[in-house]
């Protein structure tokens, strides 16, 4: 049997391609499951799989459980995307073009989140923080 010698540090490039393989939610999502069957497939060999895969036995058992209960969709990462925006995008594109004109077309002196929030209400009769009007006229910034 030949070894395969590679040009990079197999370390390395093994973490190269976790690093990619973890940022993708369906392959989390693929190997929970694979990890997970083997685990039902192979009782009293947590402790390799453990070893294997990198996952504590722990949370192997509890990936296991939840499949048992509920099924493997229960193993789907869920993310919460937090409060969904009350400004619909042609609002947002209508408030950034308010933002590169003069702030006193609109009565004002400058643009502050303040000022924005007044802006938004008057407009679209939406109330936001100024905290979120800050942000909104950051992004703007940010894009240009």
């Amino acid at each position: 049997m030949r070894v395969r010698k590679y040009r990079t540090e197999r370390t390395e490039l093994g973490n190269e391609g976790r690093r990619i393989l973890e940022s993708s939610e369906i392959f989390q999502f693929a190997s929970k499951v694979t990890i997970t069957t083997m685990l039902i497939e192979n009782p009293g060999k947590e402790r390799i799989i453990s070893e294997l895969s990198g996952v504590p036995v722990r949370t192997l058992n509890h990936w296991a459980a939840k499949a048992d209960s509920v099924g493997f969709d229960a193993l789907k990462n869920r993310y919460s995307q937090g409060r969904p925006t009350s400004l619909t995008e042609d609002q947002k594109a209508k408030i950034y073009d308010a933002i590169d004109r003069p702030p006193a077309e609109y009565g004002y002196s400058k643009w502050t989140g303040e000022a924005l929030r007044d802006y938004i209400a008057r407009t679209f009769q939406c109330s936001l923080g100024i905290r979120q009007c800050q942000r909104l006229l950051l992004k703007k910034r940010q894009k240009g």
